[in-house]
């Protein structure tokens, strides 16, 4: 697979980020929906994710590891803005090399344009309220996911915290992963031959006794297509939401207007 390919398609599922039921299950349902609720009050978010992922192409095993900061203002009003940065680590593509790379990703969003600061390029996007909503509340867990993508979700209780945890249906979180990829490739340089297939997806949230999630963490099975070429991926997602109901300011950088435009497709 090319470099510049897979560093394309991991920055998109990063920033990606779940029936009938039992009555535990509908108990636990809406103790989720309605930490949901909760979150979705916020004004503003400090959040912290690590993301680790094993590659298998072929005989070459790809290890890549990330850390990440998210901050936001109104995350659901009219003048959101956002700063997020992340530092990923990459091993053993290309020659196999021992040591790994190092890639750093800036992001922002403000008055109606989307930026983003990667590999040496600085770009940015027109983009609506209602787009960068979405993906935010892609990115920071606050959108309900669909139901009939959870399944066996149960409910416990410890100490001051309500527990859920769950596997998912990976049929339709490969739809809705890759709906939200679509959004992401004028950004990322994703061509249509990239493609992922979900086989197991299993999760937990943490919700605090003042009823906010504040810690996700979620393990993904899948097999991922880049320009023909076929990887079994392994993937683990832990996001913190740090002191929620705390106010947090983003601080942009002075040279916004530098970015190069991207036009809109």
């Amino acid at each position: 697979m090319k470099q510049k390919s897979i560093v394309a398609l991991l920055v998109a599922l990063f920033i990606f980020s779940i029936s009938a039921c039992s009555s535990e299950a509908a108990s636990a349902l809406e103790v989720y929906n309605s930490a949901l609720a909760k979150n979705e009050e916020l004004t503003s978010l400090d959040l912290s994710m690590k993301l680790d992922m094993d590659m298998v192409v072929g005989e070459e095993k790809v290890t890549i590891t990330s850390d990440s900061a998210i901050k936001m203002e109104n995350p659901a009003g009219s003048n959101l803005k956002m700063d997020m940065k992340m530092d990923m680590s990459l091993s053993g593509i290309g020659d196999g090399a021992a040591t790994p790379e190092q890639i750093t990703m800036q992001t922002y969003y403000s008055d109606g344009f989307y930026y983003m600061d990667m590999m040496g390029m600085k770009v940015k996007q027109a983009m609506d309220l209602e787009t960068i909503n979405a993906q935010a509340e892609n990115m920071t867990g606050m959108e309900p996911l669909p139901e009939e993508i959870l399944k066996d979700i149960k409910l416990e209780q410890s100490g001051d915290y309500q527990i859920l945890s769950f596997t998912g249906n990976g049929e339709i979180m490969t739809e809705y992963i890759m709906s939200y990829m679509g959004q992401m490739k004028d950004f990322v340089n994703m061509s249509d031959s990239q493609s992922i297939a979900i086989k197991e997806v299993s999760g937990v949230f943490y919700v605090n006794k003042e009823g906010y999630i504040d810690r996700q963490e979620m393990n993904i099975t899948m097999n991922v297509t880049v320009e023909g070429e076929s990887a079994d991926m392994d993937m683990k997602l832990d996001m913190i939401y740090n002191q929620p109901g705390k106010q947090v300011t983003v601080q942009l950088p002075d040279d916004l207007d530098q970015y190069q435009e991207i036009p809109v497709q």
